[in-house]
């Protein structure tokens, strides 16, 4: 059962935003500090923080500092930085590598300021933050509930780690379930924070985590809602760092509305072939943006059999970050893995072998998922023989595509 474990951690790791180019600000730096109690440090362990670039992307992070530590429990550092930064914070303990069963990073907001960090190693990616910003009643609520659902499904995690070690394989798939439906079957705690979230969006527009917040679900939210929440910011936070690159995605994401005229693309497949936006003209062409997510094992043989009815009438080009992933995970897994109530090894083998086109998201190929801002995954943007959008969505550009087809060509 090692693969269905390999597959939880890509499922984590796989969250893709496009990213632009990196913003000045011509004001001084700023001073910050951060402190912690965190029971279980020990002397020698080492905290790396890294900077996130916005609109996220994994790959894009650059370290920015990292601190010693030299008392158990306690950990200090003072710096400057030129605006407001988002940092993932990773703790590699001295006596080997930490092993995160859900959260790889503990994520943080800092401005100029004081900052705290409260909790323990075995959970350390849900330490509570105070400080600042944070102090906030209702974010400090927001966070609370996040954490606590967040240790839960980290349990889980720790638990098949134990069972697996003990060769327990029935327990593992138990809880390796447990781990992958866990949004599913929380629903209701997560209605409660997603209503909690609006309502602090809402009441604090001009907050730097409400701002990343928009930031972090710029690509799927109308213009008119961004330009709303851009109208509702002090112009103090729409010229601040972060400010600036909401300004400049939501004018990205105008110009990706339905019936504009979809950007001019150019890209290499894994075999090799050059494909551009010309060459695909005067057909229908569906983008299909998938990688290891439970969102594209559930939905990529739905594509597949679209694509076979459909062929003769529209192209496909499927995006993907690392095909070679996909091509050792299917070589190691075996045929009774399972994952989301569906058998695993099917689904893998027709990733590798799709019978369109597809294309790594690395080197001069990365710009298309910029230009078109995929929103995650899995992303489909639909376009007319003509060269329009006519949807740019998840699931819902992927049932628009089915809607048109059907109606033109039939069943």
């Amino acid at each position: 059962m090692k693969h269905l474990f390999l597959l939880r951690i890509f499922i984590i790791g796989f969250s893709l935003f496009p990213v632009f180019a990196t913003y000045t600000n011509a004001q001084k730096n700023h001073h910050f500090s951060i402190s912690g109690k965190i029971e279980g440090l020990m002397p020698g362990d080492t905290l790396l923080f890294q900077k996130v670039i916005l609109p996220f992307k994994m790959d894009q992070e650059e370290i920015a500092f990292e601190v010693i530590v030299n008392e158990p429990d306690t950990f200090f550092y003072s710096g400057e930085q030129p605006h407001t930064q988002y940092y993932l914070m990773e703790y590699k303990p001295i006596s080997g590598k930490y092993k995160a069963s859900s959260r790889r990073a503990l994520r943080l907001i800092m401005e100029e300021g004081d900052y705290q960090l409260k909790g323990n190693t075995d959970y350390i990616y849900f330490s509570a933050i105070s400080g600042g910003f944070y102090n906030h009643p209702l974010l400090k609520e927001v966070l609370h509930l996040e954490d606590s659902l967040g240790i839960i499904r980290a349990g889980y995690g720790k638990i098949i780690d134990e069972v697996r070690a003990n060769g327990d394989t029935e327990k593992a798939k138990e809880y390796t379930d447990k781990f992958n439906r866990f949004h599913r079957d929380h629903q209701e705690s997560y209605a409660i924070i997603k209503q909690k979230t609006k309502e602090l969006t809402t009441n604090n527009p001009s907050s730097p985590w409400v701002i990343v917040e928009y930031l972090q679900r710029v690509s799927n939210a109308s213009p008119e809602e961004m330009k709303s929440v851009l109208s509702n910011m002090s112009q103090e936070a729409q010229d601040s760092y972060y400010g600036q690159i909401l300004k400049k995605e939501v004018d990205i994401i105008e110009r990706l509305m339905p019936g504009n005229e979809a950007p001019f693309f150019s890209v290499t497949t894994i075999d090799g072939k050059k494909i551009t936006s010309d060459d695909t003209k005067g057909k229908y062409l569906l983008l299909y943006h998938w990688g290891l997510c439970p969102g594209s094992i559930a939905i990529d043989k739905k594509v597949t059999a679209f694509y076979e009815k459909y062929k003769d009438h529209f192209s496909l080009i499927g995006i993907t970050d690392n095909i070679q992933i996909i091509h050792k995970l299917n070589k190691e897994t075996a045929e009774d893995d399972e994952i989301l109530g569906m058998k695993l090894k099917p689904i893998l083998e027709n990733m590798v072998t799709h019978p369109w086109f597809d294309v790594e998201s690395t080197g001069d190929n990365h710009k298309i998922t910029e230009d078109f801002a995929f929103g995650g995954l899995p992303y489909f943007v639909f376009i007319s023989p003509e060269g329009k959008i006519l949807a740019r969505d998840f699931q819902k550009a992927f049932n628009k595509a089915q809607e048109i087809m059907k109606s033109e060509f039939g069943n």
